[in-house]
């Protein structure tokens, strides 16, 4: 997975991962609004976006929270929470326009002062293993307006706007009065992505609810429920005794 990885891309690798045209599973019918149900090898330590950059946890978080920008299945730079970026005359100082009219899961307004937040929020996560520091540094932003803000890097960065696809935007509103383990629960865990946080059992399961009011195209699932299966031959049973939908990383012998 890329570190801008979706849900949809997650279950497009599953399906070429376990090969459901040629399994029972190619004869169910997955229908729009049908819960849909994934094994995966590997969980998130923390459901806290910034607290471990790690794949797990970038996967994970990209179905709650949104990016400035993402990166498409070939890499291409896409705009997510902004819709443009350039860079002015003076060489260092990027103008980010983001995109109007996206609200938080709670119903209220996404901001620049978000953006400002959460950059300033990542370098200072407690007791993190491993910081999104390198994306962050060197780099300051100013609010220019509600939907404008401006990064000045110091020296000349043209990967800037790459830098930029891996810091997940979170609520200023909720975030500044939550811990790591508040987001664990859910209290933090407010976002402006295609689902919402519904529940999460650490070593078991993570439960998503599609987001009515996403900005963009709205997932085909209602709920999407992601088993952690750590062992290979126990994520292939779970699959052919119809526990779930798709697995990924199936075992060379399977």
């Amino acid at each position: 997975m890329t570190r801008s990885g979706s849900l949809m891309r997650t279950i497009a690798a599953a399906v070429a991962l376990a090969g459901l045209a040629a399994s029972p599973l190619a004869a169910q019918d997955l229908r729009i609004g049908q819960d849909l149900r994934i094994g995966l090898s590997s969980e998130p330590s923390s459901m806290d976006p910034h607290y471990h950059a790690l794949s797990p946890n970038n996967t994970v978080a990209g179905h709650i929270f949104d990016r400035l920008i993402a990166n498409n299945e070939t890499e291409q730079l896409v705009p997510q929470l902004a819709v443009s970026w350039k860079v002015l005359a003076d060489g260092i100082t990027w103008e980010i326009k983001l995109r109007q009219g996206v609200t938080w899961h709670d119903g209220s307004p996404f901001t620049a002062d978000d953006v400002i937040y959460s950059y300033d929020r990542v370098p200072n996560v407690p007791n993190s293993p491993g910081l999104f520091s390198y994306a962050t540094k060197g780099k300051t932003l100013k609010k220019v307006d509600d939907h404008t803000i401006h990064i000045t890097t110091g020296a000349p960065s043209p990967l800037t706007p790459n830098d930029l696809t891996a810091i997940f935007i979170v609520s200023k509103k909720f975030a500044a009065t939550s811990t790591t383990p508040d987001f664990n629960t859910g209290k933090g865990a407010i976002g402006t992505g295609p689902f919402k946080y519904a529940e999460y059992v650490p070593g078991d399961r993570i439960v998503f609810a599609r987001n009515e009011a996403y900005w963009g195209t709205k997932p085909a699932w209602a709920k999407v429920t992601i088993k952690t299966i750590k062992a290979g031959p126990s994520r292939t049973a779970a699959l052919l005794a119809g526990d779930v939908d798709m697995i990924d990383d199936v075992p060379t012998t399977d």
